[in-house]
């Protein structure tokens, strides 16, 4: 049997879903020495040297910023390809779902966006089956789709090369080098608004208000939003309280925050949150039913407003117990946001023979 993978990397920079693909069908590899393995990509990607014999590696697709010019190389170069390597069963992701496959597709959707496009919806129905992070997402593809539920399996994503839990003494080591020895929230932007960083400075200053101690807010960041940042400080009350850190300059430090904010309020997945998952530093997310679905009681929740915020930030900081069981539900989770855990559940989805 001939499994072929769609490897997009056109948006790899915000999209880690590429890296997560390669990882776990290279573990599959591995598993099922009896089937081949294609990964076919937009660009040349350099195999691992732990490659699997079982595994080969093909650009196909043009390199473009243009989801519409892949589509159309999409339609036209595939068919001929999967025809000629014999493909029975096709991975991708949502924007290269094919209608003409003579093989099995299994899809992997990673929000439930999708569903406000009639013509996608129609394409869906399609697929052999189809792939979602949670539980949430499931039930919205159910409603939505004529897709039958036992084919809408959740199979978590997971973060390669991810950051890990500190002990008690790196987190110690870690602020002293960094922050003076000071605790502090990590407050992530990828994909947050201005409104919405004005909305977490308010929170902090509530914070620091009833607290009044030195407790830090790191604005974690991609340097094109820096500057802008800085204008948003440059009258604030507790500005001496506030470190603005370059996403890459974060990293050595993370796992020693006291609890990790994301104010984004889109029904995704990003790379950074569970990133953060790994590191058992509580979480603080927006409240809706996606990221509700995703974490349970593995993280906190709050309204997008800075009186709501302000109240997580007090209840994390003065009740221990609470931060402490959302600690323990992390260490449950994480497990499933895998490599290997997802590779099982995408192994189960193959024929045994």
């Amino acid at each position: 049997m001939t499994i072929a993978v769609h490897i997009n990397t056109t948006n790899s920079s915000k999209n880690f879903i590429a890296d997560f693909y390669t990882a776990v069908f290279s573990v599959i590899a591995h598993q099922l020495p009896q089937h081949q393995f294609i990964l076919i990509a937009d660009k040349l990607m350099t195999p691992q040297s732990n490659n699997a014999a079982n595994l080969r590696y093909f650009q196909i697709l043009p390199f473009s910023r243009f989801k519409y010019v892949q589509q159309i190389w999409f339609q036209f170069k595939l068919s001929a390809f999967f025809k000629k390597n014999n493909v029975d069963y096709f991975f991708s992701e949502g924007s290269m779902l094919h209608s003409k496959l003579l093989c099995r597709q299994i899809l992997y959707e990673a929000t439930d966006v999708v569903l406000n496009q009639k013509k996608t919806i129609k394409k869906l129905n399609q697929v052999d089956t189809l792939m979602v992070p949670n539980h949430f997402v499931k039930q919205r593809f159910v409603e939505a789709t004529s897709i039958p539920e036992a084919k809408i399996v959740v199979v978590e994503p997971a973060v390669v090369n991810t950051l890990s839990a500190f002990t008690v003494t790196e987190k110690e080591s870690a602020k002293s080098v960094y922050c003076d020895g000071k605790e502090f929230f990590s407050f992530f932007t990828e994909q947050v608004s201005s409104s919405n960083i004005i909305l977490m400075l308010k929170a902090f200053s509530i914070f620091k208000k009833w607290q009044r101690s030195n407790m830090q807010l790191h604005i974690v960041t991609p340097n094109a939003q820096t500057t802008n940042i800085l204008q948003l400080l440059e009258n604030y009350k507790f500005k001496g309280d506030v470190v603005v850190v370059s996403s890459n300059s974060a990293q050595p430090y993370l796992p020693a925050a006291y609890a990790s904010i994301f104010l984004s309020e889109s029904h995704l997945l990003t790379k950074e949150i569970l990133c953060n998952l790994n590191t058992m530093v509580p979480l603080l997310l927006p409240q809706n039913e996606y990221n509700c679905a995703s974490f349970g009681n593995a993280a906190s929740y709050f309204e997008i407003d800075a009186d709501s915020l302000s109240k997580q930030l007090i209840l994390i900081y003065k009740d221990e117990s609470y931060r402490t069981n959302m600690i323990l539900a992390m260490q449950q989770l994480a497990p499933k946001h895998t490599v290997l855990s997802a590779a099982q559940k995408i192994m189960s989805l193959l024929p045994k023979n």
